[in-house]
């Protein structure tokens, strides 16, 4: 359980675009593990750009289906996977 908990690996492979814009590729057989809780310093917005069956949830929330072309605004310093 511990090294699950330290696993510092990450569930994507990311690519910049150069404008301060990112594509990340999540990998659909990594590890549940991997995906977890976190908090971010800046402010972001997730553009969901493929068709899928996952799901994002913010802290005290639910998770939610993520629809593609949907955007997420996620404020900094909150908790969300």
């Amino acid at each position: 359980m511990l090294s699950m908990i330290t696993d510092q690996r990450k569930p994507f492979i990311q690519r910049e675009l150069g404008d301060g814009t990112f594509i990340r590729v999540f990998n659909h057989k990594a590890d549940k593990h991997l995906f977890k809780w976190h908090k971010d310093d800046k402010p972001r917005v997730i553009r969901v750009i493929n068709d899928t069956d996952w799901q994002f949830q913010f802290d005290d929330s639910m998770p939610f289906s993520m629809e593609r072309n949907q955007h997420i605004a996620v404020p900094a310093d909150y908790y969300h996977r």
